[in-house]
């Protein structure tokens, strides 16, 4: 071998040595010294893309796994865990017992991962759900037959009708207490927001999001539990409309998002921001579809002062829904995701202030519907409802 072939041998070996010698670093280094020294934790090791809802912070390894690799369950608590509450759990860990160990066995159904596996995008839905909804047929596989709604169905239509951690609007009494409501009700309202409180910012005031916390704790606190503001929470740079995977503007794409990309501080916010801000960077089909849509009339008549608060529908109306705070006071919630994972849950805090129950759920169901922006009444689909309340509630296993 001659000197130059000898040389080029060294530094192959030099550079494949310390090559191997960074990525092992990377994978054995604790995250929190490597991110607490100002280097951010990537994702060099990734072994495929995240969900939806978790791609945001995919170069924060650390926030889920210990450096060996191994999920935590508590990271997914201490996220999700206000959701969770929000949405009466009906699988809560402490409802499985001993009485449960034989289905435990066969699905460790109090493991967040067990439906929720990260990094197999080819098998992950659109709620995040990483497994067949045939898994319900561990716990429940004699539904199909003991019940009169549920005979000649399948299990991969469970998920159609419920979610595994809210099934509100299948409990039996809540079916039952709005059993009858007509599609319309008579006095479709929503509740109207109450004015703005505390002191208005200055001038000169900075306007940053800690700022705003100052009047606003709740509004901000569900912002930072959502899409737009869950890497604000992380103390990252906030997400701009270009990284988002839902259709936007190109010309929204560097915008980032923070309390001032939609609201002015040092202005009182006009009506309209309920619907051009939100216009300003969405491009969905539904999106584009709600200029002239039954609900834009109604909103515009609101704005005209031809129908009283409350009686028009914004984009905000629906996706940033107004609710009673521990102050007894109307606010809006600021975490559009919260209702939209999986999309039925509109129905008890948005839909019913002016649907019936069944309305609300068929034209949640209505795929086209929903991407025209729900111009003509849905197609009746979730029958299961209707018979449900003229048989009574399922007997379970």
């Amino acid at each position: 071998m001659d000197a130059r072939s000898r040389l080029l041998w060294r530094t192959w070996a030099v550079a494949a040595t310390s090559l191997t010698l960074l990525l092992s670093f990377l994978l054995l280094a604790d995250a929190e010294e490597w991110a607490g020294r100002g280097l951010p934790v990537k994702t060099a090791f990734s072994p495929g893309d995240l969900s939806d809802g978790h791609y945001q912070f995919a170069e924060r390894c650390d926030l889920c796994h210990r450096p060996a690799g191994e999920t935590l369950q508590d990271a997914c608590v201490d996220c999700h865990q206000s959701g969770l509450d929000h949405a009466r759990d009906t699988h809560a860990p402490g409802l499985f017992t001993n009485v449960h160990a034989d289905e435990l066995a066969r699905i460790e159904a109090r493991q967040c991962i067990t439906c929720h596996t990260e990094h197999q995008p080819e098998i992950t839905d659109r709620n995040s759900v990483s497994v067949s909804p045939r898994f319900c047929r561990e716990c429940h596989g004699r539904i199909i037959h003991t019940s009169a709604s549920h005979v000649g169905l399948t299990f991969d239509l469970c998920l159609g009708c419920h979610n595994y951690h809210d099934n509100r609007v299948q409990d039996p009494a809540f079916r039952n207490h709005h059993d009858g409501a007509p599609g319309l009700l008579a006095d479709p309202r929503v509740p109207v927001r109450d004015g703005h409180t505390g002191r208005a910012p200055l001038p000169d005031a900075t306007t940053g999001i800690e700022n705003c916390s100052d009047c606003h704790p709740a509004a901000v606190e569900s912002f930072l539990e959502g899409r737009k503001g869950m890497r604000l929470a992380l103390a990252l740079p906030p997400l701009t409309p270009g990284e988002s995977r839902a259709a936007m503007k190109a010309d929204a794409a560097h915008r980032p998002l923070h309390c001032n990309a939609c609201h002015d501080p040092h202005r009182g916010d006009p009506p309209a921001i309920a619907v051009d801000t939100c216009l300003g960077c969405h491009d969905s089909a539904h999106a584009r579809s709600y200029s002239g849509s039954p609900h834009h009339r109604l909103w515009q008549q609101e704005l005209a002062g031809e129908l009283p608060p409350g009686s028009g529908v914004s984009c905000a109306t629906c996706h940033f829904p107004r609710e009673k705070g521990e102050d007894g006071r109307i606010h809006s919630h600021h975490n559009p995701s919260r209702d939209l994972r999986p999309s039925d849950r509109m129905a008890a805090t948005v839909c019913m202030h002016c649907h019936g129950l069944s309305f609300s759920l068929d034209a949640l169901a209505d795929r086209d519907q929903l991407q025209r922006n729900f111009r003509e009444p849905p197609v009746a689909r979730i029958h299961s409802i209707r018979e449900q309340l003229e048989t009574g509630p399922p007997s379970l296993p």
